[in-house]
């Protein structure tokens, strides 16, 4: 679960080094990502965690993190390019690469890293890269922005399955798990929308 920190600083470096590097944006972008993760990870593997600061640091992160990118916009696009089919296969292979590598990459490191690098964010990365490739980083930003909100689903997901596994098994430890993270976004989309109600209110 501490891993979740080193996914969280990836994302932010990443948005820092799009800001900064006016050349080979994407390049720069993700090589800054990735070395700031394993730098972390490093960082990690030095500590002896328990359960209780195993879930805080991650906990403190998200936090520290989502007022860092307070003043990132929620961007939509407007208008979808097309892609043929050549594209999307290039990019797909892009991704596919990537995810091999990171999940590949535990067997040349020692045995306590294994479980930090399972918190690299596999789907969330070659994601920024197609949207970053086709549209442009501002894009790209308004993903980062939302992704220390939903890591909360993820702890809520690691810290239930860490109590309900023992006691109910894989299968159903993990039932109870997605229903708990899906209740939690589905309890954060409620009180969003009720906030932004009540400052329409206001603003009237």
């Amino acid at each position: 679960m501490v891993g979740l920190t080193a996914a969280l600083t990836f994302v932010y470096i990443y948005y820092k080094a799009s800001l900064y590097f006016k050349t080979y944006n994407i390049l720069w972008s993700s090589i800054s990502g990735i070395a700031a993760y394993l730098l972390v990870v490093w960082i990690l593997s030095f500590l002896q965690l328990n359960t209780y600061v195993a879930i805080t640091i991650p906990v403190i992160f998200a936090l520290l993190y989502i007022r860092l990118f307070k003043q990132i916009k929620n961007v939509t696009i407007s208008q979808k390019v097309k892609l043929n089919y050549r594209i999307l296969f290039l990019r797909a292979i892009c991704a596919a690469l990537i995810i091999l590598t990171i999940t590949n990459a535990p067997k040349y490191f020692v045995s306590n890293w294994s479980g930090l690098f399972s918190a690299f964010p596999t789907t969330l990365f070659p994601l920024m890269l197609i949207i970053h490739f086709t549209y442009s980083k501002k894009y790209v930003h308004t993903i980062i922005k939302n992704v220390p909100i939903g890591m909360f689903s993820l702890i809520i997901y690691s810290l239930t399955v860490s109590i309900v596994y023992p006691k109910f098994g894989i299968y159903y430890g993990t039932l109870i798990g997605f229903f708990t993270a899906t209740l939690y976004l589905l309890i954060y989309k409620n009180l969003i929308s009720i906030y932004q109600k009540f400052r329409f209110q206001q603003e009237v």
